[in-house]
Order: C-alpha cells, then sequence, then structure tokens
C-alpha cells in the first residue's frame, strides 16, 4: 500500500474530509504534495548556504568544519 493510499484511510478514519467537503483521495493527494514540495523548499535552501542538499540517508556523516553563513558573519563582524 503506498503512503498516499494510507493516508487517505487515515483521513476517512477520522473524518477529515467532512469539514471541508472534500474527497479524502483529494485530501491524500494534496498533503503528499506538500510534502513534496516541502522537501524541494528544504533541498533549496541549503544549496543556497552551501551545504549538501542531499537528504541525510544519502550522504557520508561526518563532521565538518565551515566558514560562517554570510549572514552569520554580517551579524558577527562588529564583536570581531
Amino acid at each position: 500500500m503506498t503512503f498516499e493510499k494510507e493516508l487517505e484511510q487515515l483521513i476517512n478514519r477520522h473524518s477529515k474530509e467532512n469539514e471541508s467537503n472534500t474527497p479524502d483521495f483529494i485530501l491524500a493527494q494534496y498533503l503528499n504534495a506538500c510534502l513534496a514540495a516541502f522537501n524541494i523548499t528544504i533541498q533549496q535552501r541549503e544549496t543556497w548556504y552551501g551545504r549538501d542538499a542531499r537528504p541525510s540517508d544519502k550522504r557520508e556523516h561526518r563532521v565538518e568544519l565551515h566558514e560562517p553563513y554570510p549572514a552569520e558573519r554580517d551579524r558577527n563582524s562588529d564583536k570581531l
């Protein structure tokens, strides 16, 4: 069973489709699409900050020292 199908059944089991009068499968599709959009947003943010945008289960786990991000560096420049 797919995640979307399980989500559809969960929405139906808790009657969450009643308030909006929207079929549970449409709500499940919408919520699944929201998760996909969120994941893309997070990857774009990580890329913008110069960090590894791959999901954590796809990258090597190691600690690297790095320079402060531009906004952080600018905030702390008066403290030098």
